[in-house]
């Protein structure tokens, strides 16, 4: 099996299903802090910022091009 590129939301089409699926390797993420809980946090934060954006650009991308 192809190994999936990072960073690269891949959106096919399967028609047993009839239905798209979207699959996404996502990047490292860091989190910092001066607890183990606030560098969780962090964490989750940078996360969520890096998701938010890679999934809108993705749209926009889609809405361009349709």
């Amino acid at each position: 099996m192809e190994q999936l590129p990072y960073d690269e939301i891949i959106i096919a089409y399967d028609d047993d299903s009839q239905s798209y699926y979207c699959i996404w390797r996502p990047l490292t993420s860091v989190g910092l802090g001066k607890t183990e809980a606030e560098a969780l946090n962090d964490l989750r934060a940078a996360a969520h910022f890096g998701i938010d954006t890679a999934v809108n650009l993705k749209v926009r991308e889609i809405e361009k091009d349709s």
